[in-house]
């Protein structure tokens, strides 16, 4: 998916979501067919179907030695951030956090490279929080995402 091509999160999420929805249907027997709109299971396979795109157009030699259980080596720029992998397929981040009584999203965030999506989510979390500023903007991504670079993209959003 070409991800540039959409100015909007939402969007991205929907239409990718209907390329799922098709690809199911043209795989699956007459009675499993989905139709309508969009249900919340669907829209969140998406979310995940760009995310890891997006990963793996970012580091495609750190993931794939983390899914041969192999070292990153010292001189990858997400060396330093303790990456693994989900169970969803997702590179998350370690984090000294992980004793504490906070969710998983919050104790292992999503690692996010400097690209479009990043953008597109700083852009989407900007208007969520009715144009919060940089700080705030920084604090409610933080919550479940690591993006590299994240605070001069929330300053590009917030400017």
């Amino acid at each position: 998916f070409q991800i540039d091509r959409w100015g909007k999160l939402t969007k991205a999420f929907r239409v990718v979501a209907f390329v799922l929805r098709f690809l199911h249907n043209t795989r699956c027997n007459q009675s499993n067919k989905l139709s309508g709109h969009l249900k919340s299971e669907e829209l969140k396979n998406a979310k995940l179907c760009i995310f890891k795109e997006s990963q793996e157009q970012a580091s495609p030699n750190e993931i794939s030695l983390l899914q041969h259980k192999k070292e990153i080596p010292t001189k990858s720029n997400i060396y330093r951030f303790n990456p693994f992998i989900d169970e969803d397929g997702l590179l998350r981040v370690r984090t000294r956090l992980s004793e504490a009584a906070l969710t998983y999203a919050e104790t292992n965030p999503i690692l996010l490279p400097n690209d479009h999506l990043s953008k597109l989510l700083t852009s989407h979390q900007h208007l969520f929080l009715n144009h919060a500023g940089v700080s705030t903007l920084l604090c409610s991504l933080r919550d479940e995402y690591w993006v590299l670079g994240l605070r001069n993209i929330a300053k590009t959003v917030v400017y």
